[in-house]
């Protein structure tokens, strides 16, 4: 989406996931993801209804000035209206 548009906010559902192991992640990849999401990411809405949200955040986030909030599952449509946008129903 940033290849379109210079800043994007950005919506994450993590539902039903098991488990969540990013120690095999590099520095080198870890840096350029973080330093992508300083570029091009305003905001960070995670729906996470596993307790996965703090791994996330704490692989993409740090440092990088990007306004970060978790919300349950329950809270979805808070996120969208947090980021300014609505759920299209496609289902990515």
């Amino acid at each position: 989406a940033y290849t379109l548009h210079e800043r994007i906010d950005l919506l994450v559902r993590i539902v039903d996931l098991e488990s969540l192991d990013v120690s095999g992640v590099s520095a080198e990849t870890a840096e350029f993801m973080r330093d992508h999401v300083a570029r091009h990411v305003g905001r960070c809405a995670i729906i996470d209804d596993s307790g996965w949200a703090s791994r996330l955040a704490g692989l993409l986030a740090p440092g990088s000035g990007v306004e970060l909030r978790r919300f349950g599952a329950e809270q979805e449509p808070d996120a969208w209206t947090w980021i300014g946008a609505r759920a299209t129903g496609e289902g990515v």
